[in-house]
């Protein structure tokens, strides 16, 4: 059995684009705003059968966005009134909604396939209610990502572990579907070093 770290990010705003202005400001999903991911490369995946105004790849997007918006739990108290707070809510919920269940999905696989349980404590249904509940204020009150983790560690971690960087795993280029999922009208192309592989319509 091994121990992960999964959910940690999510729950306490780990990842870089809790903290950037430009995905935060993104009307879309995070992790699509800012100069992450551009629609056009969403596009070149696809054959020229596709393109051209067949697929609205756009609206499709807003329209998941959209709803999972509306599923977001109103905020209230003194926190509701801050319009910062209200869309660090929003971010939150759907990093733990759309974002997760994929890495969750993807550790799974990975991990069954040889044979190894893996268990992710910072999924406890517990620990996500409660911190998701609380006010981002409170989340990042000495200015850091996932101050209130570090915090709650500080005495039982060298300080080295508590004081490190969030170390950025985002690439530019990625993989949008497994091997076995694979249409025959793409094929993998080079991509930068240390970045992995990408997919080009053939």
């Amino acid at each position: 059995m091994a121990l992960s770290g999964e959910s940690a990010d999510e729950v306490f705003g780990g990842y870089p684009m809790f903290h950037d202005p430009a995905y935060i400001k993104a009307d879309t999903f995070p992790w699509l705003g800012g100069a992450a991911v551009r629609m056009e490369t969403t596009q070149r995946l696809l054959g020229p059968g596709l393109n051209g105004g067949k697929l609205d790849l756009t609206g499709y997007l807003d329209d998941l966005y959209r709803t999972a918006l509306a599923e977001v739990p109103e905020l209230t108290g003194p926190a509701a009134a801050d319009p910062h707070e209200r869309r660090m809510r929003e971010i939150c919920h759907l990093f733990l909604t759309r974002f997760l269940p994929n890495l969750l999905d993807r550790k799974d696989r990975m991990s069954m396939a040889v044979g190894l349980e893996v268990r992710v404590p910072f999924c406890d249904h517990r620990l996500v209610e409660y911190v998701f509940g609380t006010p981002w204020s409170h989340k990042t009150f000495d200015g850091r990502e996932k101050s209130l983790l570090r915090a709650a560690t500080a005495d039982v971690l060298p300080q080295s572990v508590v004081q490190r960087v969030k170390s950025r795993q985002w690439r530019r280029c990625w993989m949008p579907m497994q091997p076995s999922r694979r249409s025959p009208h793409l094929r993998p192309t080079r991509c930068s070093a240390a970045s992995g592989r990408r997919w080009n319509r053939s």
